[in-house]
């Protein structure tokens, strides 16, 4: 879930570097005039179908590229290098590398909260 919402802010910081019309098969949701609701209605069905199979394939492939190849890449090459060795059949409730990610995830947006903070102090609005 991470990873989705990173996902979306570099969807959003790529729409203010792009030009218009580069990410057209992504909708704005930062557009005033966007109404997902109405869309639903007035488009039909097969435009929907083949805007969530493009969107799905354009973010797996993203998770494929950026993700899981250089981590299978990284993993042949130096299996010692990654820091979590995964075993997927425990029997532990509560794994040591979901405690470890949770850990991350709460450390990680107390310092992107921190950094926003000083950054609104510095310029404010």
């Amino acid at each position: 879930m991470v990873f989705v919402f990173y996902y979306a802010s570099l969807i959003i910081t790529l729409r203010e570097i792009l030009r218009p019309g580069v990410l057209w098969f992504m909708r704005n949701f930062t557009d005033p005039e966007f109404n997902p609701v109405f869309e639903m209605i007035r488009l039909p069905i097969l435009s929907h179908i083949r805007r969530f199979l493009l969107s799905g394939t354009v973010f797996g492939t993203t998770c494929m590229l950026a993700l899981f190849f250089p981590v299978m890449t990284i993993k042949s090459l130096a299996p010692k290098f990654l820091p979590y060795q995964i075993s997927l059949v425990t029997d532990a409730p509560v794994s040591e590398l979901s405690m470890e990610l949770l850990l991350l995830q709460v450390r990680h947006s107390r310092i992107y909260n921190s950094l926003l903070f000083v950054y609104f102090i510095r310029f404010p609005v």
